[in-house]
């Protein structure tokens, strides 16, 4: 079954939810040239955790089922897309971080993270 990018997006959003509730600061920690979805170190969850499955584990999901995994972006339909997916996401993350420090309106950056986080999986 093909995915569109939404979708996709939404599967990051959700993941990136995920991650914020488990992990504070996880996208200061992303190495996003060395990201690569298909690479069990190299993926989201293999750069914060040393490995996909542990990363899983921490969150509380279960590797062996791989929608749920999918859901969170974590495993991919299409690893090309969902990889500039997240790197596009952690880069306007900095972005509203850096934006804020600026400001000093912190409530932006939690604002806007929650609003384009409400997909369903």
């Amino acid at each position: 079954m093909s995915k569109t990018i939404e979708d996709l997006q939404c599967y990051v959003n959700n993941g990136c939810m995920l991650l914020d509730q488990h992990f504070p600061g996880w996208d200061d920690k992303i190495d996003i040239n060395q990201l690569d979805i298909s690479n069990c170190k190299a993926c989201v969850l293999g750069q914060l955790f040393s490995e996909y499955v542990l990363g899983t584990r921490f969150l509380g999901l279960d590797y062996n089922k791989i929608e749920d995994c999918r859901n969170f972006g974590f495993f991919g339909y299409n690893n090309w897309k969902l990889a500039s997916l997240w790197i596009k996401t952690i880069k306007n993350r900095r972005n509203e971080k850096s934006i804020d420090r600026k400001s000093g309106d912190h409530l932006l950056v939690s604002e806007t993270r929650n609003e384009a986080s409400t997909c369903l999986v």
